[in-house]
């Protein structure tokens, strides 16, 4: 077990000296933008009136620090999501990230939902336009990266529509433990990044 804990630790430390290369102004930047992650969500849960959602688009501040930063990929994608646990209520933000898609209990159609936004380390200072939208009772929000959708036989269009038809399976038993399946259902044996996040409103 502590062989394990130590080969996690080694892994992580790894990481973040294989991805990160900046001076100290740069490292102070990173260490409060992650650290602001968790105070962020303490606040809001605390006090959801506690501010305004644009004030709290994490992607303003990633995308100069991206900036600064000497990396051979130059750019990156973000995806952002403010939602109010009462009304169900939310702002989505993107930085050149794939769009989300919403289930509408009503009607048992998929919705893409669409924010504008630039590439994190292209612009510094750029702006971020918000969708808003509304998760209603039985409602769910999914948001996932490219690695799920686009292969290179294969358009990202075609991959949205192969993920929304293995999650309409999971429609009439609920969501529930479902994003890791559908992750390896779709994206089983793909050597790209595999991120997805399911909000189901009951």
């Amino acid at each position: 077990m502590r062989k394990a804990l130590h080969r996690v630790r080694t892994g992580v430390r790894k990481a973040g000296v294989d991805y990160f290369r900046g001076e100290g102004s740069d490292r102070l930047a990173l260490t409060l933008l992650l650290l602001a992650v968790p105070a962020i969500a303490c606040g809001t849960i605390a006090t959801p009136d506690w501010c305004a959602p644009s004030a709290l688009v994490l992607p303003i501040v990633a995308g100069g620090l991206l900036l600064r930063q000497d990396w051979e990929e130059g750019f990156a994608t973000s995806v952002h999501l403010v939602l109010d646990l009462d009304s169900g209520d939310f702002e989505l933000f993107s930085a050149g990230h794939l769009p989300a898609l919403q289930l509408s209990a009503g009607t048992g159609k998929w919705e893409e939902k669409s924010a504008d936004g630039p590439l994190l380390g292209v612009y510094d200072g750029a702006q971020f336009d918000p969708t808003k939208g509304t998760l209603r009772p039985g409602d769910v929000l999914m948001l996932f990266t490219d690695g799920l959708v686009e292969t290179a036989d294969r358009d990202i269009s075609e991959g949205i529509d192969h993920l929304t038809g293995e999650a309409d399976r999971y429609v009439a038993s609920g969501f529930h433990g479902a994003a890791w399946h559908l992750i390896e259902t779709v994206a089983k044996d793909v050597n790209d990044d595999r991120a997805l996040l399911l909000i189901c409103r009951q």
